[in-house]
């Protein structure tokens, strides 16, 4: 402790030391640089007043209100897009949301953990009746000075806590665009079965009426004429399920993507040719180069490396600075003092908390190749499908459908002119309907494989693996 007497320069003084501490507390973290990826956001009017005051901070948003997407689609009845869909599927989706409230929370998280902590003002009495007078009247002021980093360490970590979760987002996107694209293609599958039954019941409305003439004409027995009713009958179930099909696909989108079931009456796209043949070493390679789930995991390793080095600052004591000024009554002098401390880091030098972050880097390590592998094992699995279903539909187009179109047509001529029974007919009808419907299974198929792979297996965004 340093003492001083005079009243002017033990208040100069005085007031030096204190501005000097308060200053110092202030100063004493290098802050680590903080770069944000992500969303366009907006500031709000709490960030800006703070920002006005100097301190240095990440930037925190808040979202743009949503968008009334149901009132734009009752008036604007024209078709959309598959992009439409998917847009609309990212502005509502719940889990998204969430997400972002997170990363807000952990920018206000980073600025917390930036500010200094404040200085203690506190009054002193000592000596009271002392040689009958109040004794040493005065006042004390402390400062806790964090060293080592602590602050710029403490917001290290946060910030790769938002990275994490800005890796979480990009992956949830991925699902979403997955679910909606998905759900997409099948509302197009279902309306090519649509038209598909259409043309059977057109088939079948044509071979009764040829019975019927035919019968009338002696030609065929009555059996033939009810055979072909019940084919005809068959067509137009196949039909009102198809239609019902069709209404679930639709619901299906309007459901996935928070669009209303109007929207999805007119969908502009078609199915058209097959996409290209995808490479099994090229999507690996995009794989792991490009999944937001390996890049989460990586991000978890980097969070948990940066809590091991925020860990290690932590063993540097703090420092603590104390300044007071007192009036001695009883010589009519000023004292000052001044204090200064620190913690022997004799026995607490973070063994536990260092070994605790030490073993949460390996698990994450291992977490990170486990990802890998997983994601390796699922690629196999989908291009298996994906093969197969390629296979079916390049044999189907090649061989078995020209074949089965052109005996169909062969039959309904020969039919027609009373060369063929109805037994040729009904058995060749039954086979075109069969083959057909087994050829649109496949190119479906193709596509949800074509879809899942494209979209790095990310799908189910509602029930996605908690992170």
């Amino acid at each position: 402790m340093y003492t001083t007497r005079g009243s002017r320069v033990g208040t100069r003084w005085i007031i030096v030391c204190a501005v000097a501490i308060v200053g110092a507390g202030c100063q004493s973290a290098p802050v680590a640089p903080s770069q944000f990826d992500g969303t366009p956001l907006t500031p709000t009017p709490q960030l800006a007043a703070a920002e006005s005051s100097g301190v240095v901070q990440p930037a925190v948003f808040t979202t743009e209100p949503p968008v009334d997407s149901s009132a734009a689609e009752a008036v604007d009845s024209s078709p959309h897009d598959l992009s439409h869909f998917q847009q609309l599927a990212l502005n509502a989706h719940p889990a998204r949301n969430q997400l972002l409230a997170k990363i807000r929370a952990l920018q206000g998280s980073w600025l917390q953990a930036g500010i200094a902590p404040n200085p203690t003002l506190s009054y002193m009495s000592e000596n009271i009746g002392a040689v009958g007078t109040a004794g040493m009247q005065g006042a004390a002021i402390a400062q806790r000075v964090p060293t080592g980093g602590k602050r710029g360490w403490r917001q290290h970590v946060i910030e790769h806590q938002i990275i994490r979760i800005e890796q979480q987002l990009a992956e949830l996107d991925e699902r979403v665009k997955t679910d909606v694209r998905m759900a997409f293609i099948q509302a197009l599958i279902a309306r090519r079965r649509l038209e598909l039954t259409e043309q059977f019941v057109d088939l079948g409305r044509e071979a009764t009426e040829t019975s019927e003439r035919l019968l009338e004409a002696g030609d065929i027995p009555r059996i033939g004429l009810l055979q072909t009713q019940v084919e005809f009958e068959n067509a137009r179930m196949l039909h009102r399920r198809a239609v019902n099909e069709l209404l679930s696909a639709r619901r299906r989108l309007a459901a996935v993507s928070a669009a209303t079931e109007s929207a999805t009456e007119q969908l502009a796209g078609e199915l058209g040719e097959l996409p290209e043949p995808l490479d099994f070493e090229q999507q690996l390679q995009r794989l792991v180069a490009q999944s937001p789930e390996i890049a989460v995991a990586a991000a978890q390793v980097e969070q948990a490396q940066a809590a091991l080095e925020s860990a290690i600052a932590e063993i540097t004591p703090d420092v603590q600075v104390q300044v007071a000024v007192q009036r001695d009554n009883a010589i009519r002098q000023d004292v000052a003092a001044v204090q200064i401390g620190v913690a022997l880091p004799l026995w607490n030098k973070q063994q536990g908390l260092i070994r605790q972050r030490r073993a949460e880097i390996a698990l994450a390590a291992s977490n990170l190749e486990r990802v890998e592998v997983d994601l390796r094992q699922r690629l196999v699995n989908a291009f298996e499908e994906y093969n197969d279903a390629r296979v079916q539909t390049d044999d189907m187009a090649k061989e078995i459908i020209p074949k089965v179109e052109r005996t169909m047509e062969l039959v309904r001529e020969g039919y027609a002119g009373g060369q063929l029974g109805y037994l040729d007919w009904t058995n060749a009808q039954r086979t075109y309907y069969q083959t057909k419907l087994s050829e649109l299974e496949a190119i479906a198929d193709v596509w949800e494989s074509h879809v899942e792979i494209e979209g790095m297996l990310l799908q189910n965004s509602f029930n996605a693996p908690s992170q």
